[in-house]
């Protein structure tokens, strides 16, 4: 099913740039003269750019992708961390600034002490949504970009208590609220 919904995706993607092609070879070469052999060139050099301009704007979000992973490759583990009392300060998820062509979140991951509230194991997700040619002309079919996997997490890090047993950090469920929910 998938298969044939990639298949249709990209035969109305080639129509497009077709099409977008006609519209673009009509601007530029309104102003030459009538009968000129570069026109139809003009036609012939556009179609394969326009017909890669979703691999292009998905390749160049790939740099900032990756750049940014090699940023976020670490894991904070307070050095007196083993034997502490943790619990989630909560995820903040905030998009990454200058990354319109494909835009990037990150969800900070913060457990503070239970009794100082100072940040004992700290790390960072990054997640990639598809190109903007993509996302424009086919929202709704994909999620993460089309040329590599769309998230990322440190290496190594292992997820939910596993992570803290390992460390030798007792983790508990986070405090509730005073007051009915105002604090």
């Amino acid at each position: 099913m998938i298969g044939i919904i990639s298949f249709f995706v990209l035969i109305v993607w080639i129509c497009l740039a077709g099409w977008l092609t006609a519209v673009i070879n009509k601007r530029i070469t309104k102003r030459l003269p009538p009968g000129s052999e570069l026109r139809p060139l003009i036609g012939i050099a556009l179609f394969p750019l326009v017909l890669m301009l979703p691999v292009i704007d998905e390749a160049i979000g790939m740099w900032q992708f990756k750049r940014l992973c090699q940023e976020n490759a670490t894991v904070y583990i307070a050095p007196d961390a083993k034997g502490r009392t943790v619990y989630s300060a909560g995820m903040q998820d905030v998009a990454v600034p200058y990354t319109w062509i494909l835009p990037i979140r990150m969800q900070r991951w913060r457990y503070v002490d239970a009794t100082t509230g100072e940040i004992i194991v700290s790390y960072n997700q990054l997640y990639a949504s598809p190109g903007w040619i993509f996302r424009t002309f086919f929202r709704g079919f994909a999620r993460e970009p089309l040329l590599f996997k769309g998230f990322y997490q440190p290496p190594n890090i292992l997820m939910g208590k596993t992570m803290f047993k390992e460390l030798g950090i007792n983790y508990i469920e986070p405090p509730k609220p005073k007051n009915g929910g105002s604090q």
